[in-house]
Formats: C-alpha cells, sequence, structure tokens
C-alpha cells in the first residue's frame, strides 16, 4: 500500500515539420537523470543568489564575492580559527 503517490515531473517536447505545417505538442514524464539535473542546477542557482544577496547586505557592492581577494580572505579567516 502506497500512502504517497510519487512527484511526477512533466517536460514539453515541441515537433514540427521544416515547412511549418504540422505542429504536435505533447508531454513526456522525465527521466531520473533528467531530474537530478534540474534539483543540482536549482541548488546552485539558490546558493547564488543567496551569496550575492548575503553579500550585498554585508558589502556595498554584492558582486566583490566573485572576486578572488574576497575567497583568500575568507579561507584565512576561516584557518585562523
Amino acid at each position: 500500500m502506497q500512502l504517497i503517490s510519487p512527484i511526477k515531473f512533466y517536460i514539453i517536447v515541441i515537433n514540427f515539420n521544416m515547412n511549418g505545417q504540422t505542429i504536435m505538442i505533447r508531454s513526456e514524464i522525465m527521466s531520473k537523470h533528467q531530474k537530478i539535473l534540474i534539483i543540482i542546477a536549482l541548488l546552485i542557482a539558490a546558493f547564488l543568489a543567496g551569496f550575492i544577496f548575503g553579500f550585498g547586505y554585508i558589502a556595498e557592492n554584492p558582486f566583490e564575492a566573485f572576486r578572488l581577494e574576497t575567497w583568500r580572505t575568507f579561507f584565512q579567516q576561516l584557518r585562523s580559527f
């Protein structure tokens, strides 16, 4: 007995002819690998967005987070503990 049904992710596929006469739209269930890649991409995007907003709150320019000197200072402070 299954209490919770699994979430099904669908992808929309659009097929059309080169002459533009036939257009077919269908949906397919995404594979396990596609779901994992999408989740990893969303996690990376959320990390970067949070990092930029968080660093923007601390510093004046949020894009200073991508400078190499910022990371050197960060890791030096971690090693000092």
